[in-house]
């Protein structure tokens, strides 16, 4: 059976984000305050969200994965307070979209931030943020030092082999048994994570077609020349 870690990708880049964040929901002395930057596809959406969604049997924490635009929203429409309370108590919060508190036209977003974290650091609450940039780049004047103490991980790009390792895992992903859908040869690992033009998300699709779609029996292998013909680049 696959849990929602699993389908994370680890590599020498992000191995250090990755673990922090999982062992977040373990228990330990002090509150954490994790802040976790780094550019989109990079899979700090997915930790964060895997995280929160997967019970950790040696914690009895309770985990809370919500995003700033959804925090914003919930106190524009007022319409809510069960969900400000549990951002407030909750064990574990992770708050995806830093980006979505600094980028108001006015003080509310840098405001609602700063209430937030000091709110869960009066509870000893552990808090997690996720953001695209270190938080050196943000003009944090209006956080009044909130973000303070605040340990920074980063989740940068994969290289080439970061590729390759999230070309095998999605194909575990998308056969998780390994009795479904085509194998991959080295070198068609190889062509995927270095030559198929595409960013992740297109990466992805690609794969999910050739390992569901195209409908291939588990005892086909295919190669370089093969993925590249059916996904008919050239």
């Amino acid at each position: 059976m696959r849990f929602p870690l699993d389908d994370i990708v680890i590599t020498e880049g992000n191995a250090e984000a990755v673990k922090r964040v999982t062992d977040v929901m373990l228990d330990h002395e002090e509150p954490q305050r994790l802040y976790v930057y780094g550019p989109e596809q990079t899979g700090k959406s997915t930790l964060a969200m895997a995280r929160a969604n997967q019970k950790e049997l040696l914690s009895t924490k309770k985990p809370m994965y919500c995003s700033a635009a959804e925090i914003m929203l919930s106190i524009t429409i007022d319409t809510d307070s069960a969900f400000l309370d549990n951002l407030a108590l909750t064990d574990v919060v992770f708050i995806d979209g830093f980006d979505d508190f600094m980028g108001t036209p006015d003080e509310s977003g840098p405001m609602t931030c700063k209430l937030l974290v000091r709110e869960r650091d009066k509870e000893n609450r552990d808090t997690v943020i996720i953001g695209r940039k270190p938080l050196s780049e943000y003009d944090l004047t209006q956080l009044e030092g909130a973000l303070d103490g605040f340990e920074e991980l980063e989740m940068p790009q994969f290289d080439d082999e970061g590729r390759k390792e999230y070309v095998r895992n999605r194909a575990e992903h998308y056969d998780p048994e390994g009795d479904h859908g085509p194998k991959f040869t080295d070198d068609a690992v190889e062509y995927l994570a270095k030559d198929f033009k595409g960013d992740l998300f297109d990466l992805d699709l690609a794969i999910r077609f050739l390992k569901v779609a195209a409908e291939l029996g588990a005892d086909v292998t295919l190669d370089a020349q093969a993925v590249q013909e059916m996904l008919s680049l050239d």
